[in-house]
């Protein structure tokens, strides 16, 4: 009996509550079903698909951005619905939505010939994305009233070991599965992560979020959540440490793997490693994130984080050697696990009950529109230049500029911070736009 009871005080403050809990394993399952298809068909598209077609790199780019697409064209849009419907019924109904697009999506695999087939998997990644966009925020909007206040940045910190550790397992099980047994048992297991979501869902205990709730016009409601979003000064520089974050992204997307195999000159087995290491410090960031969350408050947390992250950069920038880039990567992935983590409790600290949709959904483009403006300009003038000189001095310049723009953001995030240590946190109960008093 004294052994269970352990195990079970155990399991509670691993999984905080039993809502939490519940929700944690469904948003796992769900980003094993988004990374598995994203891996898979890009596999698939790598191998059989396009192995000899010469628009191999439009259709892998095709797929990145059917992926982000709708993070910048549909998310602004979709809180307001979200925070109109109630969350449980939202995130169960993007689950059975992307579990259902499968049937007919492996059905038509079989039926169209292959020289077809490349646009079909684009499409389908594009309808799996836009169904993604409605269950982010009203999972955003769920948690923020089944997690005691002063449990968010455990909560913040559970949320980012779930979403990478499910994209370090996805991403090495799509090729697996697909290898072992084609590209269908793979998009099987992608339905059936989505259903079992849905179900973990449905046993939620959601207490009123929506109660009571009186809607206004669609625009109005939108104004009221941009309003709403720019008018904390904290939700400001989450934007703003968002922004500064998604430039340095972009252009690494663009460069590091390059960078790493082009300009360090490591082997592709080394260059994995490298990769890792980040993954590997965003995860145990994720355990001892949130008491540095708590400790210095999430704000300067995000700022001092963000600038330890650029610092990091910087110096990744001027290495030439293996261990040095693993052991900087480990840092960097350090750092970024607490300034992912410091987003949760100022979201869910600014942003009043019956917004959250709203809030979140207008947040979460900025690091999108940021990072695909960066990437393109970044690509652009790399390809501009010989080949010699992007290897010897593009690649690393280039990740050395974005790291100083991140810095610069996290400085700014560092000042503004200081000032609003004495500023009293906002009050979840008080009414909102839209909503009875």
């Amino acid at each position: 009996m004294g052994r269970t009871t352990i195990v079970a005080a155990g399991l509670s403050r691993l999984t905080i509550n039993r809502s939490f809990g519940l929700l944690w394993s469904a948003q796992a399952l769900s980003s094993i079903g988004e990374y598995l298809m994203a891996s898979t068909i890009t596999v698939w598209l790598a191998t059989t698909l396009a192995a000899d077609d010469p628009q191999l790199p439009l259709f892998i780019g095709g797929v990145v951005v059917a992926t982000a697409l709708p993070k910048i064209v549909l998310t602004p849009f979709v809180g307001v619905w979200v925070d109109r419907w109630p969350a449980k019924t939202v995130m169960m109904t993007a689950d059975l939505v992307r579990a259902g697009l499968y049937g007919p999506f492996i059905a038509v695999t079989f039926l169209m010939q292959p020289s077809v087939l490349p646009v079909v998997v684009i499409a389908m990644q594009l309808l799996i994305s836009c169904a993604s966009q409605f269950f982010t925020p009203a999972r955003s909007a769920l948690i923020q009233v089944v997690i005691p206040h002063e449990r968010r940045a455990s909560a913040s910190g559970r949320s980012v070991f779930s979403t990478m550790g499910a994209g370090i397992l996805a991403t090495m099980a799509g090729p697996a599965v697909f290898a072992a047994l084609g590209p269908r048992p793979a998009f099987v297991v992608d339905a059936l992560s989505f259903v079992v979501s849905a179900c973990l869902v449905a046993f939620v205990r959601e207490r009123g979020v929506l109660a009571g709730r009186r809607r206004d016009r669609y625009w109005h409601e939108l104004a009221d959540g941009l309003r709403a979003a720019w008018g904390s000064r904290r939700l400001r520089l989450l934007i703003i440490g968002m922004g500064g974050y998604g430039i340095s992204l972009g252009v690494n997307n663009a460069t590091l793997s390059l960078f790493a195999l082009k300009t360090i000159g490591l082997a592709p087995l080394q260059y994995g490693t490298v990769s890792a290491m980040f993954s590997v410090g965003g995860l145990v960031g994720s355990f001892l994130a949130p008491a540095a969350v708590q400790r210095v408050r999430p704000e300067r947390a995000m700022a001092v984080a963000l600038t330890i992250l650029s610092a990091t950069y910087l110096v990744y920038a001027a290495v030439r050697s293996f261990g040095a880039a693993a052991v900087l990567m480990l840092l960097a992935g350090l750092a970024f696990s607490v300034y992912v983590v410091a987003q949760g409790p100022i979201l869910q600290t600014e942003v009043a009950v019956g917004s959250m949709g709203r809030v979140s959904s207008l947040t979460t483009p900025v690091l999108a529109i940021a990072s695909v403006t960066a990437t393109a300009v970044a690509s652009n003038i790399l390809g501009g230049l010989r080949p010699a000189v992007v290897a010897s001095i593009g690649y690393p310049v280039a990740i050395a500029a974005a790291a100083a723009l991140m810095g610069a953001a996290g400085v700014v995030l560092v000042v503004a911070s200081r000032r609003l240590r004495s500023s009293p946190e906002m009050d979840l109960t008080r009414a909102v736009p839209g909503r009875p008093g």
